[in-house]
């Protein structure tokens, strides 16, 4: 009788392991998706944040591109400065993911944040006059920038 009871156990035994092995997997699972999800609402918190500051320099740019003369030669050192802040922390943005697509984003928004940062310098030197090549370049630029980092925005 008590062979009976022990192979009876067995079967049991088996779907107690079976089920806790299942239940394992499960948290493993709901763990990684957990972090990835929580990795990706940083990232996204982080390109918001880029996107804005690069949105501010590109509204200053517009504004001080239009009123050259009352902007002054003082304010360029300091768009220079945030172009430039934009353009490293777009870099940065863009070694800290791995997905290609986002990564490109910021690797393009980083560049364009360079580009533009040569144009404002070509701009200042130019002052307190610049042609309107030079101008419609700087505008055009700006214009770039604020694609790059709008499109930084629906990148996850």
């Amino acid at each position: 009788m008590q062979e009976a009871a022990g192979v009876g156990a067995g079967p049991i035994v088996t779907w107690v392991v079976v089920a806790l092995v299942l239940l394992a997997l499960a948290g493993i699972a709901i763990g990684t998706a957990s972090r990835r999800s929580g990795r990706a609402v940083r990232w996204h918190d982080e390109a918001n944040g880029l996107a804005d500051q690069g949105s501010e320099v590109v509204d200053a740019v517009r504004i001080w591109a239009g009123h050259a003369g009352a902007a002054g030669a003082d304010v360029w050192p300091d768009l220079q400065r945030r172009t430039a802040d934009v353009a490293r922390s777009a870099q940065e943005l863009s070694h800290r993911t791995k997905a290609s697509r986002p990564r490109e984003l910021a690797e393009g928004a980083a560049a364009t944040a360079g580009a533009l940062a040569e144009r404002l310098a070509l701009y200042a030197g130019a002052l307190p006059a610049p042609d309107q090549g030079i101008r419609s370049g700087l505008l055009a630029a700006a214009d770039e920038l604020d694609r790059a980092v709008a499109a930084l925005r629906t990148a996850v």
